[in-house]
């Protein structure tokens, strides 16, 4: 269910973040989770901000080519779309 995994994956990025930093590839997993779950609740334009700011900097981190900068683009064009 979306909405009770929103507090959820809302509080684990916000963790993360503080404790791993902005650009640790377990923050970036979870700001891509929670990018979803805004998605999946009818945030759309929270999503997108978040997907597109997550994609740069998972672009630098982990490179362009990494499976999970991909994907990560592939959501900023399905959000992009709306």
């Amino acid at each position: 269910d979306p909405e009770s995994a929103l507090p959820l994956d809302e509080d684990t990025f916000n963790r993360r973040r503080r404790v791993l930093g902005p650009e640790h590839p377990d923050t970036l997993a979870s700001a891509h989770n929670l990018a979803l779950t805004l998605r999946d609740v009818g945030k759309y334009e929270l999503a997108r901000e978040l997907h597109e700011d997550t994609h740069a900097r998972m672009q630098e981190v982990l490179g362009v080519d990494h499976p999970d900068t991909l994907i990560s683009e592939e959501n900023v064009h399905r959000l992009s779309g709306r």
